[in-house]
């Protein structure tokens, strides 16, 4: 036979298991809401990374082709044919100049 105390305090124990583990219960839903949102940023910031590691590469080709092409205008620009030529302009320029300065007599 069961002493009438001991039914209220296994009562009471049996409450306190259950109110336990409805917390528990919580806490891992809650938990769980936080590891889905965690998940949900890791996704979209590696989607972000990715796309900006696309665009740097893009960018670093576009760059590489732009100083490529510089070069070739550089060289095209001051090949040693037309640095030759334009001084001979200057030269004949500056004799078509100098003969107009002096004065007529």
């Amino acid at each position: 036979m069961l002493y009438p105390f001991v039914f209220p305090l296994f009562r009471l124990n049996r409450l306190n298991n259950f109110s336990f583990q409805e917390e528990d219960r919580d806490t891992m839903r809650e938990m769980q809401r936080d590891l889905e949102a965690a998940n949900k940023t890791c996704r979209i910031l590696q989607f972000k990374l990715r796309k900006a590691e696309r665009r740097f590469e893009q960018c670093e080709a576009e760059r590489a082709t732009l100083e490529e092409r510089t070069a070739r205008l550089e060289a095209d620009l001051y090949s040693e044919a037309d640095m030759s030529h334009i001084r001979s302009l200057e030269v004949g320029f500056s004799s078509i100049l100098f003969r107009h300065r002096q004065p007529c007599d």
